[in-house]
């Protein structure tokens, strides 16, 4: 007679410690590891989640015995497969929401399928999750067991899904909601809000370099280009200029048309010197990213303090930056196109820059006191 496999201690666990756990890695690895301490011979699994960004359509949760869980990112066109890149959980979702193949048998009738019974493996099961969600998540399980799965195991495996539902599908709207927020109001910011930084006039004080870039020639472009070559071009310069800052420790706060507004916050008195090479270094990948291109453009650099919160209205928040430092590198814009130079900062800035540094000039700012000094590096102008 087959033995009984009771589910009782994997959803004790799921519904105790399982639901403390942040990462969904984490929490998937803990439920297979149970699965197989319940007699299971589960040797690959993985379970598929959805979401809300702009490279990425779905990411999936991948176990194998001995390791921890990852994840792998899929692009948007999982939404919609080839017959060559179609996955077994299209298949189930065509066949009411469960898919098993006895790969041993040779039931093979998908690339994935068949790459795994090239690695030994003899079933495998693929299960939708029950959701309101218009694609629901999935999960998979695979053995190499000889026989693979026997039938209680199998019954385990579907009983077990519907309840892998609420938590997983919690953790994923967590992950939609941060993507979200970074996507659209940036790293900072995002962390802030997610935080319970929200109400109106919750602001931080800090130093910061604050980088002002603007596209040359945008004006032009727009009269003689057609919108959908002009959006191409915004999206290559936004693109290497992003990048740059995040992978410099910047954070981009706004995308104003042609003109980017990033931080290098200054975590500490003795941290200026890093933030200003730190701004100026991605300034200068960004340009290198653009230069087989016809894109320029020019940046401002100013260290000063700034307020960085929520300011605007009740029910509509901007999450942004204020203070005289964004005044300042805003009003040298003007003058940086007037110089023809790629890059322009303040006094501030330049002491902080272990490299030789040279006076643009004297210039004087609407609305502002005095008489402020401007610097360049060692880059050619435009011409």
């Amino acid at each position: 007679m087959a033995p009984d496999y009771d589910p009782t201690t994997i959803l004790a666990w799921l519904a105790g410690p399982g639901r403390r756990l942040a990462e969904g890695a984490e929490l998937f690895g803990g439920i297979c590891e149970r699965v197989r301490a319940a007699g299971l011979p589960l040797e690959r699994s993985a379970i598929q989640l959805f979401d809300l960004h702009p490279l990425v359509f779905a990411y999936c949760l991948h176990w194998h015995p001995g390791a921890p869980a990852y994840e792998v990112d899929h692009g948007h066109t999982f939404a919609a497969p080839t017959p060559e890149t179609r996955t077994p959980y299209h298949a189930a979702l065509d066949e009411g929401g469960f898919l098993h193949r006895r790969l041993e048998r040779g039931e093979t009738d998908l690339a994935l399928l068949r790459d795994l019974r090239a690695q030994g493996f003899t079933d495998y099961l693929s299960i939708a999750i029950p959701s309101s969600a218009s694609l629901p998540p999935g999960v998979s399980w695979a053995t190499r067991a000889p026989g693979g799965f026997a039938d209680g195991q199998v019954a385990l495996l579907k009983a077990l899904a519907p309840h892998l539902g609420p938590p997983f599908e919690m953790l994923a709207e967590r992950r939609k909601l941060a993507t979200v927020l970074r996507t659209y109001v940036g790293r900072g910011p995002a962390t802030e809000v997610l935080a319970g930084r929200v109400r109106r006039g919750d602001v931080r004080r800090l130093d910061a370099v604050v980088l002002l870039t603007d596209l040359r020639g945008f004006s032009r472009m727009t009269a003689i280009h057609s919108e959908t070559e002009t959006l191409t071009a915004l999206a290559l310069y936004a693109e290497a200029v992003v990048a740059a800052v995040t992978a410099r420790g910047g954070d981009v706060l706004k995308l104003m048309g042609d003109g980017i507004l990033a931080i290098f916050p200054v975590e500490s008195p003795g941290q200026a010197a890093l933030a200003c090479t730190a701004a100026l270094a991605a300034v200068r990948a960004a340009r290198a990213d653009l230069a087989l291109t016809s894109l320029e453009f020019v940046a401002v650099l100013n260290l000063g303090a700034v307020a960085y919160g929520n300011v605007g209205a009740r029910e509509r928040l901007d999450f942004t930056v204020i203070g005289d430092a964004v005044n300042v590198a805003s009003r040298i814009e003007a003058h940086a196109k007037r110089l023809a130079v790629s890059v322009a900062m303040t006094a501030a800035v330049a002491r902080h820059l272990d490299e030789p540094v040279h006076l643009l000039g004297q210039v004087e700012l609407k609305d502002l006191p005095g008489s402020w000094e401007l610097f360049g590096v060692g880059e050619p102008p435009y011409r």
